[in-house]
């Protein structure tokens, strides 16, 4: 019982609080670093992945951002990176649009636009 009650509050909250696993459309800032890691130790999951996310701010709205990760299920690697450019931010919403060059399976492919959406869901203190 007790097993239950935690992995359904880790499954519940976690998805909440989540950002590892996709870029999430908000920008490092000037000189920032993400990074974000999902890690499927020994492919353990059979259609998991073990993936890294980063961004550079190289703005406070452009980053240098990708991902490189391990399919287990195919047992391929890809590797990602490109530009993202925010063109809205306000304490609700994040909108940025991105070009970026995807490797795998021994191919190039370019990837665009792009579009990241964040929804943010700020707690208001009176």
């Amino acid at each position: 019982m007790f097993y239950r009650l935690l992995y359904i509050t880790f499954i519940g909250t976690s998805s909440l609080f989540a950002s590892g696993g996709y870029d999430n459309g908000t920008p490092a800032g000037k000189g920032n670093i993400d990074l974000d890691f999902t890690w499927n130790p020994n492919d353990i999951i059979e259609k998991g992945q073990s993936y890294v996310v980063w961004g550079y701010g190289l703005t406070n709205s452009i980053d240098f951002h990708g991902y490189a990760s391990h399919e287990a299920s195919t047992g391929n690697d890809q590797i990602y990176w490109g530009f993202m450019k925010n063109f809205f931010q306000n304490p609700w919403v994040d909108l940025s649009t991105a070009y970026g060059i995807r490797h795998r399976k021994e191919k190039y492919t370019p990837i665009s636009p792009n579009c990241f959406i964040r929804l943010n869901f700020p707690i208001l203190i009176k």
